[in-house]
């Protein structure tokens, strides 16, 4: 398993709509208006991804995504491999049990839990 900064729109895509409740602000991140502002830390095994996370840099500071995607263990890794190459300050939005990998060499200041809800069955809704 590799860790590196992949740039391939479309191989990002590939890997977000697998779970694509869980990573809409990672969708809309690809949009031509905010991509300049990405940068996608990934680890893959023989060219697939197993982990994705975002830092976007369009707002300060700059805001971390890293959503699990039933995949604790390498979403761990890859923070691990990427702490060194984040921001002295940044905000984020991370999967329950995530911040425990920044907790000694991060100062965290926690702004409560947030929660993602979805409809996967339309035939629910009243006419």
């Amino acid at each position: 398993m590799t860790t590196s900064i992949i740039k391939d729109k479309n191989q990002i895509a590939q890997y977000l709509l697998k779970f694509p409740h869980l990573n809409y602000y990672h969708l809309g991140d690809l949009d031509d208006f905010f991509w300049p502002h990405t940068k996608w830390f990934a680890n893959q095994t023989n060219g697939d991804i197993d982990a994705i996370c975002l830092l976007y840099s369009g707002l300060e500071p700059p805001v971390l995504l890293a959503i699990e995607n039933e995949n604790k263990e390498k979403m761990e890794e890859l923070i691990i491999n990427i702490l060194p190459s984040l921001p002295d300050k940044f905000y984020s939005h991370l999967s329950p049990g995530l911040e425990k990998l920044f907790q000694s060499s991060c100062k965290m200041e926690h702004h409560g839990k947030h929660f993602k809800m979805y409809l996967d069955d339309s035939s629910k809704l009243p006419d």
